[in-house]
């Protein structure tokens, strides 16, 4: 038994060992690790109250800006309004004038009307004609123009600035889709087939909409990846197949039909068959950035969820796009357009 002990405790103490060794466990590491997460901390706060303090600037720009202008438009009406005050007094002191008009000579009524009156009148007309306003009262309809999408869009997109991020080894690891057979689609216009877990979606109906599919994989931490074969794919007539991921915003409503004309409230990054980008980044939206892809191509996607960026290749080349600045969560996603193309997962 004694010996039993001993085999243990030296067990113990080799495990002990090498694990300090291999992760730095031992005492000392672990005091100064402590240390160094403090040092990050600031570190990173100060990275922190550098970015969100360049936003207050910018907003603060925007808003005085605005003051400026609404001022100077205030003044420039205002003032129109003293030109008018200034304009009718003119008018009475010249009526005033001709108050004794019967007991005036016809010399002084001629001065008066030459001097006065004819210089009073004409800009009276003047500015009569040049007023473009129905009624005075029309000068204070001043009205703050602001696109409420536009606002909660950019609210969004703060409320997805930045992230801190944590190494993990889940962070580390690319993982498969954890649903790769459980797809949200319209059954109206895709049909879905699973043999042997590979999946098929196939448009079945015969027109120019775009419906989107979703698999049913959130991704909000780690790395995933997932490969997309193009199985066929008509070039002729409407045919166009669109490869990527949606965000929870679109996924979660069930928005099959939101990848429509002007297409910029599609809330998906994709990369079309005849190389355009689809992305909420309109910069990236609806340009020819990306590469081409048809039938018997397959794709690869990886989506980094730490560094916010989604990659697409097409394998066997050498061509891909990434994506930057991806609004998570998102979940894979296709689009279909035209009779019979289809994709497997």
């Amino acid at each position: 038994m004694r010996q039993e002990v001993k085999k243990e405790l030296d067990k113990l103490r080799e495990l002990k060992t090498e694990w300090e060794l291999k992760c730095h466990t031992d005492d000392t590491s672990l005091d100064q690790e402590i240390v160094e997460i403090e040092k990050q901390r600031q570190v990173l706060k100060k990275e922190m109250d550098t970015v969100f303090d360049e936003l207050h600037q910018s907003l603060r720009k925007r808003h005085d800006t605005m003051n400026e202008e609404l001022d100077k438009l205030c003044q420039e009406r205002i003032c129109i309004i003293s030109k008018i005050k200034e304009m009718k007094q003119q008018a009475e002191h010249s009526k005033k004038e001709f108050d004794n008009l019967d007991r005036m000579t016809t010399f002084e009524m001629i001065q008066t009307k030459t001097s006065s009156l004819e210089i009073v009148l004409k800009d009276l007309e003047k500015m009569i004609s040049e007023f473009k306003y129905r009624s005075v009262t029309a000068l204070h309809e001043l009205k703050l123009i602001v696109d409420q999408q536009e606002v909660n869009e950019l609210k969004k997109r703060i409320d997805q600035l930045g992230r801190v991020y944590s190494s993990s080894p889940r962070d580390e690891i690319s993982q498969n889709l954890s649903n790769p057979n459980e797809w949200l689609y319209d059954h109206s216009q895709v049909y879905l087939s699973n043999d042997n877990n590979v999946v098929r979606l196939v448009k079945k109906a015969e027109n120019n909409t775009y419906p989107l599919s979703f698999n049913n994989t959130r991704m909000e931490i780690g790395i995933f990846k997932w490969k997309v074969k193009i199985e066929k794919l008509e070039r002729i007539g409407v045919g166009w197949i669109g490869v990527g991921v949606s965000t929870e915003e679109i996924v979660s409503s069930r928005q099959f039909g939101a990848f429509v004309y002007p297409y910029e409230s599609h809330k998906s990054y994709l990369i079309s068959c005849n190389g355009y980008t689809w992305s909420m980044d309109l910069n990236e939206n609806q340009k020819a950035n990306g590469f081409k892809f048809t039938t018997g191509h397959e794709l690869e996607l990886e989506m980094n969820c730490n560094t916010r960026q989604l990659t697409i290749r097409k394998l066997g080349t050498n061509e891909s796009f990434t994506f930057n600045n991806v609004v998570l969560p998102v979940y894979p996603s296709v689009a279909l357009c035209g009779r019979d193309g289809s994709v497997t997962f």
